[in-house]
């Protein structure tokens, strides 16, 4: 695996890799990689003919900045074995100060999703993201990109900007892998108590009382929302937020209509953990498992 740790070389790299006629495919990371980041890998594998990634953590997202993305918690030799495992061909692992130097004062945003449920919690989020994954895109150029559906609004800027940019990519959602509790694989789940662990699973229990009462017929977004509200509030959680977006725009709903996506949130005190699931689909089995 070659690692790169200047954001141009990395992309004379990649320009090669087009010119040669072979398909990438990219997985950005902000390092902590656990088995949902390695199924992505799987996914890149399988239908490209050459793989690459980033480990960096983007200051731009955090509300605190470089002080908060010194918090995250990855472990940048570990991260690296576990993609060099995977057979991930080429790895962009670079300083800030290469990605954002000084006088850089660039920021992409996206007005129509900024403001609202994670992007509300963490106001610098979604242009952090929009602009990183901008400069990535000029570093790669991928045939195709992956992303996890667990950050579900992540997802739906990244296929925003992607359309409004004209990137010559395609943009791929990969399904959210579980752990045996039902709990998404998140980088925040090792930071986690086992009395925080415990509680977590509130997020998971919303998502199988809102789709139980979906699948009896009910299609109205506020009853549907209440289910889901009700199994994280009888909890020592506090609720966050328990809504039905469209899984593209993120737009809320007033009905559950086939793109209809239910979006979770709850806060354990120290942590915070989020869940979602597009409710005309079956219950992962995880989920489906998990016991009340």
């Amino acid at each position: 695996m070659k690692v790169f740790n200047d954001p141009l070389e990395f992309r004379d790299h990649n320009l090669k890799v087009r010119e040669s006629g072979r398909q990438i495919g990219l997985f950005a990371t902000l390092g902590a990689v656990h088995r949902g980041h390695l199924s992505l890998v799987d996914r890149a594998r399988a239908e490209n003919d050459y793989v690459v990634s980033s480990v960096f953590v983007n200051p731009l997202m955090f509300n605190g900045g470089t002080e908060e993305a010194d918090a995250y918690p990855y472990d940048p030799t570990g991260d690296l074995e576990k993609l060099e495992g995977k057979g991930v061909d080429a790895v962009l692992v670079p300083s800030r100060e290469a990605v954002y130097p000084p006088g850089y004062v660039t920021r992409v945003t996206v007005p129509d999703l900024e403001g609202r449920y994670e992007a509300a919690r963490m106001p610098n989020m979604l242009s952090g993201i929009s602009t990183i994954c901008t400069k990535l895109f000029q570093l790669c150029v991928p045939h195709r990109w992956y992303f996890g559906e667990k950050d579900a609004q992540q997802l739906a800027l990244v296929k925003q900007v992607s359309k409004d940019l004209n990137w010559p990519t395609e943009i791929v959602p990969c399904p959210s892998i579980r752990e045996e509790d039902g709990l998404p694989f998140s980088s925040r789940n090792k930071l986690m108590s086992p009395e925080e662990r415990a509680l977590a699973g509130c997020v998971v229990d919303a998502i199988r009382a809102a789709k139980a009462l979906y699948d009896t017929g009910e299609r109205g977004a506020d009853a549907l929302a209440a289910a889901a509200a009700r199994a994280v509030e009888v909890t020592a959680a506090k609720l966050d937020y328990a809504a039905l977006v469209d899984r593209n725009s993120f737009q809320d709903l007033t009905e559950a209509t086939d793109d209809a996506l239910l979006v979770v949130a709850a806060d354990l005190g120290r942590l915070r953990v989020l869940d979602n699931h597009r409710l005309s689909r079956p219950l992962p089995p995880e989920v489906a498992a998990r016991a009340n």
